[in-house]
């Protein structure tokens, strides 16, 4: 990333303010910046004062308040266009943090009277930051800062700058007694992390599954993290004699500790603050500059006191974790996606100690995660309109010991196509999926096989692509399927316009379902856009501003009868598959009849903010906000243990 940003130094923000005038407003990700040169802002703009060590406060003036108030007026009338710029980045550890808050950000304030702009500092930048939760803020008092601050910039807008929530707790001025802990809360354990390629994007999900929850009261929800087997060196001999999965290790994380970039550096964090040394350094300073942020803060109305605790990691077995989880009463939220968290191996070490879980059971957790045992358990349902497609499955010594050509040869006849869809028979998602028109594709895809690669590159196969994302380590048992064409769908003009010529009458879906076993509902599907190749990549379906959905599906597309059919289908599916809680099927329908050609189904789907899941509970009605969607999928796993 900072090789291809633009370099930020003093000078070139010296620069660029001038030419900026008075129609820029700077958003800064950077997690509380010291040793800023002091000239890097207008004076006319901002006062910066340092009231506190490592910390620099920045306060509008009045008078710059009551230009600002005056220059939006104008712009409004004029229809000029506001030039904002957004700062992020730095040297510390949480530049991934501060480059997602700038992502955030761009994905929230675009507008046709808006020209945003992003700015990266690099690492040789004189900078020194410190994550806001680390050092006692919350997301909840941190949004509410924000909100009083740019409150106060404008003076028709006072009335508003103290930021008032029903769950605002009283004001203190000790650390943690706002919030005292009741012995009555029901406990949530949100696992996420793991070994898939997948575990990034369970990060993400798991993360916005435990700050939505946090919304109730009546919930003590605590984020764990399954970590990653190559990341934690076992220290004695009777844990390297401890085999099988029970033998992972889980961490339950501080809030601090989870808001990191990956899994990796959660682990890294989790770490550290078990060595001795390290904690009481930690701590140390964590206190000194909380001390201070207290005595600068506490005359303000708005400021509630800190609600971060100083608690450190706790590191269990898998065993010991699920017993901790029965011994405290816990229900757990599953989002480790793909492998043990999917594949019914999670599922039945809960089940076999009577801990409640969201999702799927065990036999159907299997069932979904072999691609192959899907299509069998549906096959009879052809006539119904449901499909299955034709697979051949190979193995993947198979493949690296035989002529290539001759085994592409083979599968084309046998599957009676000219190009194939790849995939490995026991992954989740979009993990090693790949369109391969020719030879040459299938001999690229199986040396990435061969040498362990984590991805393909971008264009490595004979026709553009992006990245394609390998599961590690390689499958053993890989699909081979005929690739089915659907109508390409072009988006235009911030989804103003739709481009699409039907001629196949087939496209892509991705939809939802919820419910107890035997009365799975379907959400409203929505029709799968691709922008970067004939698969969807992982970011497409997960990450902010780089996929496109359509939900509902256009009528333009789809007739309101044939979506109602769809849904009839998918339903069956789910309720076939003996699908419980939630979980998301892929397929492909034709618009005019609603038969669905399965694709797969997913029992532990993305829950990122940005996943479609999100979208399709908006679109109920009435709409089903994330924080309810939630809390609906966690009673559903309370109704089912009692």
């Amino acid at each position: 990333m900072a090789s291809s940003s633009l370099s930020l130094n003093s000078n070139f923000l010296n620069n660029y303010r001038h030419s900026l005038h008075q129609e820029t407003s700077f958003s800064a990700p950077i997690h509380c910046l010291r040793n800023l040169p002091s000239n890097t802002f207008p004076k006319r703009r901002l006062n910066c004062n340092a009231p506190s060590r490592g910390v620099r406060v920045v306060k509008a003036s009045v008078g710059a308040a009551e230009s600002d108030v005056a220059r939006d007026r104008t712009v409004r009338e004029e229809g000029k266009i506001l030039r904002v710029g957004i700062i992020c980045g730095g040297p510390s550890p949480e530049r991934g943090i501060s480059l997602n808050s700038a992502r955030s950000v761009l994905d929230h304030i675009q507008g046709d009277d808006l020209h945003v702009s992003c700015y990266y500092i690099d690492c040789n930048f004189k900078a020194y930051a410190i994550s806001n939760a680390q050092v006692g803020f919350s997301h909840s008092n941190i949004l509410r800062t924000v909100i009083q601050r740019a409150c106060l910039r404008f003076p028709n807008l006072h009335e508003y700058s103290v930021v008032s929530s029903p769950i605002l707790r009283a004001k203190s001025s000790q650390i943690n007694t706002s919030f005292p802990k009741h012995q009555d809360l029901r406990k949530v354990f949100v696992i996420f992390g793991g070994d898939t390629s997948e575990r990034q994007v369970s990060l993400m999900s798991g993360t916005n599954v435990w700050l939505n929850l946090q919304a109730f009261d009546d919930l003590e929800v605590i984020p764990c993290l399954l970590a990653p087997t190559n990341g934690y060196q076992l220290n004695t001999d009777s844990d390297k004699t401890k085999l099988g999965e029970s033998s992972k290790i889980v961490w339950t994380l501080p809030y601090s500790i989870v808001l990191r970039h990956t899994t990796e550096e959660v682990l890294d964090a989790c770490i550290e603050a078990i060595e001795p040394a390290r904690a009481a350094l930690t701590s140390h300073l964590r206190k000194q500059v909380m001390d201070e942020l207290m005595e600068g803060l506490k005359n303000h109305d708005w400021f509630r006191g800190f609600d971060i605790s100083d608690d450190l990691p706790k590191r269990y077995s898998l065993d010991q974790w699920v017993k901790q989880a029965k011994e405290v009463g816990a229900t757990v939220f599953i989002a480790v996606h793909g492998g043990i968290g999917e594949d019914g191996t999670l599922q039945s070490l809960l089940e076999a100690e009577g801990v409640p879980y969201t999702g799927p059971g065990v036999m159907a957790s299997k069932t979904c995660m072999d691609k192959v045992a899907t299509s069998l358990s549906l096959q009879h349902l052809a006539d119904s309109g449901v499909l299955t497609i034709t697979k051949d499955v190979r193995r993947k010594e198979d493949l690296l010991k035989m002529p290539l050509l001759d085994i592409w040869h083979d599968l084309t006849s046998k599957l009676g196509c000219e190009t194939l869809c790849v995939k490995p028979a026991r992954d989740g998602c979009s993990t090693g999926v790949a369109r391969l028109r020719c030879n040459g594709d299938l001999t690229v895809y199986v040396k990435a096989l061969e040498n362990f690669l984590p991805r393909i590159p971008p264009n490595s196969l004979s026709k553009a692509h992006g990245v394609i994302e390998m599961p590690y380590p390689p499958p053993e048992l890989l699909i081979f399927e005929p690739f089915i064409e659907t109508d390409e769908i072009i988006v235009s003009g911030n989804a103003h316009h739709l481009l699409w010529k039907g001629n196949s009458r087939w496209v892509e879906i991705t939809v939802g379902v919820i419910g107890e076993r035997g009365s799975m509902r379907s959400l409203t599907p929505s029709i799968t856009v691709k922008e970067s190749g004939d698969i969807l990549s992982l970011e497409e379906k997960f990450q902010g501003g780089t996929g496109i959905n359509l939900t509902p599906p256009p009528l333009s597309i789809m007739s309101n009868e044939a979506l109602e059919k769809c849904k009839e289908h998918i339903e069956l599916i789910a309720n076939t598959l003996e699908l419980e809680g939630f979980s998301r099927i892929d397929a492909f329908v034709n618009v005019d009849s609603g038969e669905v050609l399965i694709i797969e189904v997913n029992t532990v789907p993305g829950m990122t903010p940005s996943t479609v899941l999100i979208h399709q509970a908006l679109a109920e009605e009435p709409p089903v906000y994330p924080h309810r969607f939630f809390r609906t999928l966690l009673d559903l796993a309370s109704e089912r243990s009692s």
